[in-house]
């Protein structure tokens, strides 16, 4: 049903201001997902600042750690556009993660004592 400024009852005014701007929080499956990814994106600059400390920290050359910031991201990124193209979506994405977490383990393999 309409009301006479041509909104219906049952959805919510446009707010103004900081509320038109965060207006999607109120959903608490989009409020669920936007912490979600918050907290992802701050584990990822965790990691990347952890990488590259202990890659100086052990090696203490610059080379090493600039391939550790994303030398290596145009190599790999060759191969997945290679990868991508010739296979299936669901296998792309399982090889994606294949190379994560093999780049994880070599990098705890690398540092263990």
């Amino acid at each position: 049903m309409l009301t006479p400024t041509g909104t219906r009852e049952d959805e919510l005014p446009l707010s103004t201001g900081w509320r038109k701007t965060f207006s999607a929080l109120r959903n608490p499956n989009y409020r669920y997902f936007y912490s979600g990814q918050i907290v992802a994106l701050i584990g990822t600059w965790i990691r990347t600042a952890a990488l590259g400390w202990v890659t100086f920290r052990f090696t203490r050359s610059e080379f090493l750690l600039g391939i550790v910031f994303g030398g290596g991201m145009p190599i790999g990124s060759l191969w997945m556009g290679l990868l991508a193209s010739r296979t299936s979506s669901g296998f792309s994405l399982q090889m994606g993660g294949l190379f994560c977490v093999l780049g994880a383990l070599s990098v705890y393999w690398f540092f263990r004592r």
